[in-house]
């Protein structure tokens, strides 16, 4: 996975390695790789957090972070 800018927008990728998948978040909506909108999921993007947050209408919310997991 990996969050990127460009001029028009943020977006994030996402690869589900497990049904062989990829998903782009943009502009707050999830689409497949056939470019088709996922129904009923959205999300947000927060680059300088390095940090994706993944809504589905239902409210189920999954939040992923890019880098290193901090250790205690």
């Amino acid at each position: 996975r990996g969050i990127m800018k460009d001029a028009g927008s943020d977006f994030a990728l996402f690869i589900d390695n497990e049904f062989q998948q990829t998903f782009l978040l943009r502009k707050g909506r999830l689409y497949d790789a056939q470019n088709k909108p996922v129904p009923n999921v959205g999300g947000m993007i927060d680059i300088k957090a390095k940090m994706v947050t993944l809504t589905a209408l239902e409210g189920d919310v999954q939040v992923f972070r890019l880098g290193e997991e901090e250790k205690d």
